[in-house]
């Protein structure tokens, strides 16, 4: 199933905002964005650590990782957690 990726917050200038990516594949674009092993990243745990678009800097993001099928969609589930601003969240959801 192709991947879906929402902003899961308010579209507005916030402090924080919440991107959650779901489907086959999210765990592996993810470890990959943030230079994570995805062998580890795919195990049910919390990431701290920087969101790359090739060799530039996104934000300092938290990833919450739900592999399936325990999350609530049942399939693989990363929540992004990143700076609140609109211009880096629409950076992250086109980036994927």
């Amino acid at each position: 199933m192709e991947p879906i990726i929402a902003l899961a917050t308010p579209p507005l200038k916030s402090a924080l905002a919440l991107i959650r990516l779901s489907g086959d594949g999210v765990f592996e674009a993810v470890a990959k964005s943030m230079r994570k092993d995805p062998e580890n990243f795919s195990k049910k745990k919390i990431w701290v650590g920087y969101l790359y678009h090739e060799e530039e800097i996104i934000d300092e993001v938290v990833a919450f990782v739900y592999p399936a099928p325990n999350s609530f969609t049942g399939e693989d589930v990363v929540e992004i957690s990143s700076h609140g601003s609109m211009i880096i969240v629409k950076e992250i959801l086109t980036h994927f």
